[in-house]
């Protein structure tokens, strides 16, 4: 999965079911933001300071300037942490089972910003930016806060 956007820090936080799956991206040479292997995944139920903790960790091990992926290496391989952190059996059956929020760092706060899902497959497909984005201080307890606020705005399937 890419994610198209300007920011130079992103952290995908997807919740599936009773788990929590923190996904780092890196941003590539070219501006967007792609999926790597380090994925991490907890009990939803995680209290506010390690969630907070672990979108921290994710942050601080994103990378910027990587190459940009080649269109030849396929999307499974691209995904395949997330997918098996998700304990799903393709990128797809994520995207149906999942919402998500993005976690930006813009100085000393984090951004937060829910999605719509719009399904695995079909004109609308993949997740889509809604325009209410929260944000917090970088305190742990309060980043788990604020992401299950921005969680509970994010729209399923």
């Amino acid at each position: 999965m890419s994610v198209a956007h300007t920011a130079a820090v992103l952290v995908n936080l997807y919740r599936l079911g009773d788990a929590l799956v923190v996904e780092t991206t890196d941003r590539t040479v070219a501006g967007y933001h792609v999926s790597t292997d380090r994925v991490t995944r907890v009990a939803a139920a995680v209290p506010d300071g390690e969630l907070g903790e672990r979108i921290l960790d994710a942050l601080s091990r994103a990378r910027e300037g990587v190459p940009a992926s080649r269109p030849s290496v396929p999307a499974r391989l691209r995904t395949r942490a997330l997918v098996e952190a998700a304990r799903r059996r393709s990128y797809a059956a994520v995207v149906r089972d999942a919402v998500l929020v993005h976690v930006e760092r813009e100085g000393e706060r984090l951004r937060f910003t829910p999605t719509r899902n719009g399904g695995p497959t079909g004109p609308d497909r993949g997740f889509h930016r809604l325009h209410e984005e929260l944000s917090s201080p970088s305190e742990p307890d309060e980043i788990g806060r604020t992401a299950r606020a921005a969680l509970g705005l994010a729209t399923p399937v």
